[in-house]
């Protein structure tokens, strides 16, 4: 027993000190004497193979935005949670180790790279960024205080849409990647949304903080006093809006909608905030709430208006974005009144009639300029 404890100990001791080591170092490391270990021939990589190319996009996903037009989500409509993007195993041989260490970049020079500590010659990786080029190396660390580094090996992405894996929350995607009229992109890694977090698990915890997130905004009003996340992320509680309409929507006529047309610009106003990012939102299944800020945001931004439906019924391929029971056509026709309604407004174009209209709510220009800032890139 004190043997197997001492053995523990030493891991613990060799990974903190494992922690503490600068990333970016090169290739060769020192051994205890100080010499230079090489790392050729004792470190093969097995997959995934030199500069292989992997699609992200899992079967469903890829049928569904190869065939998509309006309403064909139904057809994924009640089949639970079938988002999922594929997660990609790295794996590699080498002599028998007490821990190894992956370094993971999106630059050659790993000047900003992850690292992950495993005892096994594998490791996971999930949420990758959709058509992005990654660079990874493993360093090997003994017993006697040996290491060796791997050389430098690369991979690229490619999918349609970065659905985020979450233990415990359902209906989770990042809305970066969409292509705005004048050759923009919404940055990936800004702002992501989902359903409730109420269920998550600590490993979900664990996975969503890996992306950073500062802030959750929580549309079902004051139902929670602390993210589920931790003390160090902010929780915003505001009463979400619902599209149009005359309950809780965002179109003036109705008396029953004045306070709804107020909280979404405090929605807007959150979104405009810097500090707030990274940031996840949600309502309760996230697909109404949610779906009529992110559809608001991506108008703003410029993106086209057959993206902007897409992305809306990409929920139903999720279990929480079809769990209150409505059927397929009863969650499609307020979302495509709420986008009529817009388009309806002054205007060139959808993201002049939508900024026309959020100042009509009461947004500002600044406001406005401020999410396009944050939100795009190119």
């Amino acid at each position: 027993m004190k043997k197997r404890f001492l053995k523990i100990a030493a891991i613990c001791l060799a990974v903190s000190a494992a922690l503490a080591y600068p990333v970016g170092v090169a290739v060769s490391a020192l051994s205890k004497t100080g010499q230079s270990v090489s790392a050729a021939d004792v470190i093969t990589v097995v997959s995934p193979a030199q500069s292989a190319e992997i699609d992200l996009d899992n079967a469903a996903v890829k049928k569904y935005f190869a065939e998509y037009t309006r309403k064909s989500s139904y057809a994924y409509y009640g089949h639970g949670d079938q988002y999922f993007m594929n997660d990609v195993k790295l794996e590699w041989q080498s002599d028998e180790a007490q821990y190894y260490q992956v370094y993971l970049s999106e630059d050659k020079f790993f000047s900003s790279a992850e690292k992950y500590l495993t005892t096994r010659p594998e490791y996971l990786l999930q949420n990758l960024v959709p058509n992005r080029e990654y660079y990874w190396k493993v360093k090997v660390s003994y017993e006697n205080g040996e290491q060796k580094t791997s050389k430098a090996y690369k991979f690229t992405t490619k999918g349609s849409v970065r659905a985020i894996t979450a233990e415990g929350v359902s209906n989770s995607r990042d809305l970066g990647g969409a292509k705005t009229a004048d050759g923009k992109t919404m940055k990936y890694g800004m702002l992501y949304r989902s359903a409730n977090l109420d269920s998550i698990t600590e490993k979900g915890k664990k996975q969503l903080r890996m992306l950073g997130i500062k802030t959750e905004l929580d549309l079902r009003g004051d139902t929670l006093t602390k993210s589920a996340l931790g003390d160090d992320v902010t929780l915003i509680n505001i009463k979400g809006a619902y599209y149009v309409g005359h309950f809780k929507g965002i179109e003036f006529g109705y008396d029953e909608n004045k306070e709804y047309i107020g909280y979404f610009c405090d929605e807007l106003r959150a979104c405009a905030n810097e500090s707030n990012y990274p940031m996840i939102f949600h309502c309760a299944i996230g697909r109404d709430r949610t779906g009529t800020l992110a559809a608001y945001l991506q108008m703003l931004c410029g993106v086209a208006e057959e993206d902007i439906y897409r992305e809306f019924e990409f929920s139903h391929l999720s279990a929480a974005g079809t769990a209150d029971g409505s059927t397929e056509l009863g969650v499609y026709a307020p979302f495509n009144a709420m986008m009529e309604q817009i388009k309806a407004k002054e205007g060139a174009t959808l993201a002049e009639k939508a900024a026309n209209y959020a100042i009509k709510m009461g947004v500002t220009a600044n406001d406005i300029a401020s999410i396009r800032n944050i939100l795009l890139e190119g």
